[in-house]
């Protein structure tokens, strides 16, 4: 909306798009959207519990690192993949360059996510025997940690400028730490889950009550404080974020949600969309912004045509893939 403004047909003053209900619709599905890095995370965490088993102090370090190479080989291709568009547009990279993007998952915006999952993995026996030991302990302690990350941003979006405020580290979103608690929640509930799921799901409506407001609570900060156009979650993201889980984890056994079937068909394909949607989306777009530049003030329009060709074209390549004589390299591209 504002970075490619230059290239609308008509001249939009920023105040203007900064105030529309375009800008208004697309930042209230980034705050809807806000849980689904910790859910990821959660379900990772539940994930590394299963491996362990409930009643066994062993950890399935085997299944575990057959996990880490299903996750790994992937994001290297299409980090590479990425590395090689870079070259085409005559970027240069260092050895040592690469070498950090790789490591860090910075090769584009999106891929850290694919070193975090990487090291919550290599740490999960110590959390899953700190689950079996005192599940509250550690949800308590990974909880503090979340707050003193999320504590910055939201100090400094509360307008608090003091030096201690400034001297509070800005902790890289690669580093485990930083979605610690997710992943400890998840262990947690694979572990203990069916000991706690009844007091839970008397608690159904009050967790959705609370998502509902921790949801408006959030769109209204950033919205009051005015806080940058690239986001970084707040406290109040992270209640919003604990009250959406709870909510899912306290649904009867018996409720089945609605489109089901899709959701559950997109869930056993959702690291391949991930890992395609980032270049699709990148090409599609720019494609729009050098031959059809009249779609970009028609925000909407764009948005749609951006989630169509985002999640359409990774659909349709798997498919293809899974369903000619290309089968065999289906699991080293998508996972």
């Amino acid at each position: 909306m504002f970075s490619w403004s230059n290239r609308y047909p008509i001249s939009i003053p920023i105040e203007a798009l900064a105030s529309s209900p375009s800008f208004y619709f697309l930042r209230a599905v980034e705050q809807v959207v806000v849980f689904s890095i910790p859910a990821f995370i959660f379900v990772s965490g539940y994930f590394a519990a299963f491996l362990a088993g409930r009643h066994t102090s062993k950890f399935n370090f085997k299944q575990t690192f057959t996990r880490i190479r299903g996750l790994l080989i992937p994001y290297l291709i299409w980090s590479i993949f990425f590395l090689g568009l870079g070259l085409v547009e005559g970027k240069s990279f260092s050895p040592g360059r690469i070498l950090t993007n790789l490591l860090i998952g910075s090769t584009t915006p999106a891929y850290y996510y694919v070193p975090l999952i990487i090291q919550l993995y290599l740490i999960a026996p110590l959390l899953i025997f700190a689950a079996r030991k005192n599940w509250k302990v550690l949800l308590i302690v990974t909880g503090l940690i979340q707050v003193f990350i999320h504590l910055p941003v939201t100090l400094s979006l509360w307008g608090f400028q003091g030096e201690l405020i400034q001297s509070l580290p800005q902790i890289p979103k690669w580093i485990f730490i930083t979605r610690v608690f997710w992943f400890s929640a998840g262990i947690v509930a694979g572990l203990h889950l069916s000991k706690f799921k009844p007091s839970l799901q008397r608690m159904n409506t009050v967790f959705g009550l609370a998502s509902i407001f921790f949801l408006i609570a959030g769109f209204i900060e950033w919205e009051v404080f005015k806080g940058p156009l690239q986001s970084r979650e707040t406290i109040i993201d992270g209640f919003y974020q604990i009250a959406i889980l709870l909510f899912f984890l306290s649904l009867g056994d018996q409720i089945k949600l609605p489109f089901n079937k899709t959701f559950n068909f997109l869930s056993a394909k959702s690291f391949g969309i991930y890992l395609a949607h980032v270049p699709v989306m990148e090409i599609f777009a720019r494609g729009i912004y050098l031959f059809t530049p009249w779609i970009l003030p028609n925000h909407l329009l764009f948005f749609a045509l951006i989630f169509i060709a985002g999640l359409g074209i990774p659909l349709l390549g798997m498919q293809i893939i899974f369903s000619t004589k290309l089968r065999p390299i289906y699991g080293y591209l998508f996972g």
